[in-house]
C-alpha cells in the first residue's frame, strides 16, 4: 500500500480483510500503544464527498455504542484523501469462518451465539441505529467465545448513497431483507430478518436462498418460500424451527416486532429446548405483487492483473533509475564517510569508547525515559549506521530507568474490556471495588486512581472503581409455574413485580386449563423491584377430529387404512351384524360391506368409540 502511518499515529502492520466498501489493516497506535483494527474506504467511495461525509455522521453515531457484543470504535479520520476508522482489534474468527470450518453449529451454541448478536442489535436499536448488514462476515468470535459484531452505521451510509445515487441495493443478497432487495423503507425488523438467516444457515451449514447472480438471490427473498430449517436437519427441536420462520418471515408485519422479543425466546429455548415457538405462517405463505428489482451488477472492471504488471514494470524501472543517480552523484563522497556505530543499550564509558574510536566526538545529551535500564544509552542521533565525517558529534542519550507511559481512559468502559485496554497499554489493573451509580452503567468503570491521560511508570497498577448500576431493592422471583393463571397474577403484584405478556398455550387436557406452563425469570432469581415477567399458561381447548365415511365400504378395504388412522388419532372400533348383534374379529372377516356407522360420517367428535354395522352373508 501507498502508506505504512496514518496521522503519524496509526502504524500499518498487515492486511487482514476486505470487502465491497472497505480494506481492513491490522495497526499498531503508537500513541495508546495498543494493537487495533484500522477499515480504510476504497477510493471509489472516498472520492465521493458526500458520501464521505454522510459516512463520517454514521460512523461518529455508531462510535457512541457501548456494548461488550459490539466492536468498539476509537477514531474516526482522515490522512490526504485516506479515509479511515479505527476500531477495537479482536483475536478470533469471523462467525462465516466457523461455520466453513466445522459445517454447522450445534443448537445450543447457536442460541447463545444469537442471544449475544441481539444483545447487539438491541444496544443499536435503543439508539436509534440500524445494522442494515448483518451476516456472519461481520461477527467476530474472539479467543473466549464472545461475540463481536462490527460494522454498525456503516452499512446505512452506504444504503442511503446507493440507493439516492446509483439505485443498486447494496449489500450481501444472501442475508438482506425482502424490503432491501426492493430498495423501500427498512426499519429495525430487518436486522431481524437478517439475523434469521444467520440462525439458518448456523444451524443447518446451508442458506435457504442461493443463484447465481445477486438479482436472483433477491428475488427468491422476495418470492420464493423457504424450506423449514428442519426439513434439512430432523434433529433441530421444533421451537427453534419456528423461531427461524418467525424471523425471517418476508411481511415485516408478521416477524418480531422488535430485538428484544425475539432474544426473550432464543433465553426460553437456551432454558428448555422443547419450548414451543408459536408464529403465523400467514406471512410466509402471502402472494404478493413486488416492484422490480434492478441490480446493476455487471460492470465492467479494469484488468487487474495486467495493472499489477504495468505498475510493477514502471516500479522497477524507477528504483534502476534512483540507484544510478545516486551512485553517479554520490558514490566517490561516500567513501569519506564513516558508520555510526550502534552502542544502543551500553553504559556510558564503553559507548563512549566505541564512538570515540569510529573517529566522532562524544557529546552527553538529556537522559530520556526508555525499556533499558538506567544509565545505558537509550539513543544517539544520528542512528547508528547513518554516514558521518570523522570529527562529527554524535549526541548520546541515557536511560532514566523510568519509562513512562499514557494513563489510557477507561471510565465508563466495562470492566473486562477496561482491563485490556490498560495492559495494551502497559498497565495492569489493582484493586476492584463496587459502588451504586445512578449515570455509570452495571459493571462499567466509575473511576480510576490515576489519572486519565496522565504520564505515569509502565506496570504501574490502576486501581478502578466499578458500578453496581443504581441502587435497587432486591426482589426473588416466586414459583409460578403449576399456578392458576389468577394466583399467579397475585403473587407478582403482591412481591411489587409487573405481569408482562401472558401467553396461552392449548392444551387438550381440561386439568391444565388456566394453568401457567412457564416464567421467562427462573424462580428465586434476584431481580429489581418493578421487574416485568412473562409467563405461558395451559388453555384448555376442545379436540375434534372429522368421522371417516365407512359406509359401503367392507372390512377388508378399511381396516388397514380409515379404521387404522382413526385408531391413531384416539378411536376405538365395535362391529355389529343388520340384528344388532356383536361381531368379532373372525366374523366381521366373512360380512359384505358397512350398511350404518355412529358417529356419522364427516361429523366433528371427540376420540370416541364408533361403531359399525355390517350386512352378513
Amino acid at each position: 500500500m501507498a502508506f505504512e502511518i496514518l496521522n503519524n499515529r496509526y502504524e500499518i502492520i498487515e492486511k487482514i480483510g476486505e470487502g465491497g466498501m472497505a480494506v481492513v489493516y491490522k495497526a499498531k497506535d503508537s500513541l495508546l500503544n495498543r494493537y487495533v483494527a484500522i477499515k480504510i474506504l476504497k477510493e471509489e467511495f472516498s472520492n465521493n464527498k458526500d458520501f464521505v461525509e454522510k459516512f463520517k455522521r454514521e460512523a461518529t453515531a455508531a462510535a457512541s455504542l457501548s456494548d461488550i457484543n459490539i466492536v468498539n470504535i476509537y477514531d474516526i479520520g482522515s490522512d490526504k484523501d485516506v479515509n479511515y476508522i479505527v476500531m477495537e482489534y479482536i483475536k478470533g474468527k469471523t462467525l462465516k469462518e466457523v461455520i466453513r470450518e466445522n459445517g454447522l453449529i450445534p443448537q445450543d451454541k447457536a442460541i447463545k451465539i444469537a442471544i449475544q448478536i441481539g444483545k447487539a442489535l438491541d444496544c443499536a436499536h435503543t439508539h436509534g441505529i440500524i445494522h442494515r448488514d448483518i451476516k456472519p462476515h461481520n461477527i467476530m468470535i474472539n479467543e473466549n467465545g464472545i461475540v463481536k459484531v462490527t460494522d454498525f452505521g456503516i452499512a446505512k451510509a452506504a444504503s442511503s448513497y446507493t440507493l439516492t445515487n446509483t439505485k443498486e441495493v447494496i449489500g450481501s443478497a444472501h442475508y438482506f431483507s425482502p424490503e432491501q432487495a426492493r430498495g423501500s423503507f427498512v426499519d429495525f425488523r430487518t436486522d431481524i430478518y437478517s439475523l434469521g438467516i444467520v440462525m439458518y444457515e448456523m444451524v443447518t451449514g446451508s442458506l435457504p436462498y442461493d443463484g447465481d447472480s445477486a438479482v436472483s438471490i433477491a428475488l427468491k427473498h422476495l418470492q420464493e418460500k423457504v424450506i423449514e430449517p428442519k426439513f434439512l436437519k430432523e434433529e433441530l427441536s421444533q421451537g427453534l424451527n419456528n423461531l427461524i420462520l418467525k424471523a425471517i418471515q418476508k411481511d415485516p408485519a408478521f416477524r418480531y416486532a422488535n430485538i428484544k422479543e425475539m432474544i426473550s425466546d432464543l433465553k426460553k429455548l437456551d432454558i428448555n429446548s422443547d419450548t414451543l415457538i408459536e408464529f403465523s405462517n400467514e406471512g410466509l405463505d402471502r402472494t404478493r405483487v413486488m416492484e422490480p428489482i434492478k441490480l446493476e451488477n455487471e460492470i465492467k472492471k479494469p484488468n487487474k492483473k495486467k495493472i499489477i504488471l504495468i505498475t510493477l514494470s514502471l516500479l522497477i524501472v524507477l528504483i534502476g533509475a534512483i540507484f544510478t543517480v545516486k551512485y553517479v552523484f554520490y558514490g566517490n563522497s561516500n567513501k569519506n564517510l564513516v558508520l555510526v556505530p550502534n552502542v544502543i543499550g551500553m553504559d556510558k564509558d564503553t559507548a563512549k569508547g566505541e564512538i570515540e574510536k569510529a573517529g566522532f566526538v562524544f557529546v552527553l545529551d538529556s537522559s530520556i525515559s526508555s525499556e533499558y535500564e538506567a544509565e545505558k544509552v537509550a539513543k544517539t542521533s544520528p542512528e547508528a549506521g547513518t554516514g558521518l565525517k570523522k570529527g562529527s558529534q554524535v549526541k548520546v542519550n541515557l536511560s532514566d530507568g523510568k519509562p513512562l507511559s499514557a494513563v489510557p481512559d477507561v471510565t465508563n468502559i466495562y470492566i473486562d474490556s477496561a482491563k485490556e485496554i490498560l495492559l495494551n497499554n502497559g498497565f495492569v489493573a489493582g484493586d476492584i471495588t463496587y459502588e451504586f451509580s445512578e449515570t455509570i452503567p452495571a459493571n462499567n468503570v466509575i473511576s480510576q486512581s490515576l489519572e486519565a491521560k496522565s504520564q505515569a511508570v509502565k506496570g504501574s497498577a490502576v486501581d478502578l472503581v466499578i458500578s453496581k448500576g443504581e441502587a435497587v431493592t432486591v426482589i426473588k422471583v416466586p414459583k409460578l409455574m403449576g399456578k392458576t393463571l389468577s394466583e399467579a397474577k397475585a403473587a407478582i403484584e403482591t412481591l411489587g413485580l409487573t405481569l408482562g405478556k401472558a401467553e396461552a398455550l392449548n392444551t387438550t387436557d381440561k386439568s391444565l386449563d388456566n394453568i401457567v406452563y412457564s416464567q421467562d425469570i427462573p424462580e428465586n432469581t434476584e431481580v429489581a423491584k418493578g421487574q416485568t415477567i412473562n409467563i405461558t399458561y395451559y388453555t384448555y381447548k376442545k379436540l375434534t377430529i372429522k368421522v371417516l365415511s365407512f359406509k359401503g365400504k367392507t372390512y377388508g378395504s378399511i381396516k388397514d387404512d380409515e379404521m387404522q388412522s382413526m385408531l391413531d388419532q384416539g378411536f376405538s372400533f365395535k362391529f355389529l351384524d343388520e340384528n344388532g348383534n356383536a361381531l368379532g374379529e373372525d366374523e366381521v372377516l366373512d360380512t359384505v360391506t358397512v350398511i350404518n356407522q355412529t358417529p356419522a360420517a364427516n361429523s366433528e367428535s371427540e376420540p370416541t368409540l364408533i361403531t359399525l354395522t355390517f350386512k352378513t352373508k
